[in-house]
């Protein structure tokens, strides 16, 4: 009789490990779904030019860097966008949640994008890019979080 209750009581404890394993693994993955989105969301409106929508996105941080982007933005600039038939797509390939988990960062691919690398120049659409965006997490809610020009 010791030996059944001595088991029933070993498979609830494993039970109740895997199940609160299982609860913490889906809490990163959700705090990374939720990095993932927030930066797509701020990539979608950042490389479309719609500064204004990116900034609610931003830590307070970044935004000095959004703002400063959004005026060395010429009407050559917004010329060459409106001359596309395409908008900027952009696309996740990965995201890493960092070891705090109040930081992330999320690699994406973003095509038909305008590329502004001259002073003095207007920009020009390119295919495809590569950039990768530091999430943190502030209140609960991830932000887009840089220290330079995106």
């Amino acid at each position: 009789m010791n030996i059944i209750k001595s088991r029933k009581t070993t498979a609830y404890i494993f039970a109740f490990m895997g199940l609160f394993v299982s609860l913490l693994l889906s809490c990163s993955d959700k705090d990374a779904n939720t990095a993932e989105e927030r930066a797509l969301a701020f990539a979608q409106n950042y490389f479309n030019l719609r500064y204004k929508q990116s900034l609610t996105l931003c830590t307070e941080n970044a935004k000095k860097w959004i703002v400063f982007r959004a005026t060395n933005i010429t009407q050559e600039d917004v010329d060459v966008i409106n001359a596309q038939t395409d908008t900027a797509e952009c696309e996740i390939d990965d995201v890493e949640l960092n070891d705090d988990e109040t930081t992330a960062d999320v690699k994406m691919t973003i095509k038909n994008v305008l590329v502004c690398d001259s002073i003095g120049k207007h920009g020009s659409i390119k295919e495809k890019i590569k950039k990768t965006l530091r999430m943190r997490k502030v209140s609960g809610n991830w932000y887009v979080d840089t220290e330079c020009p995106i």
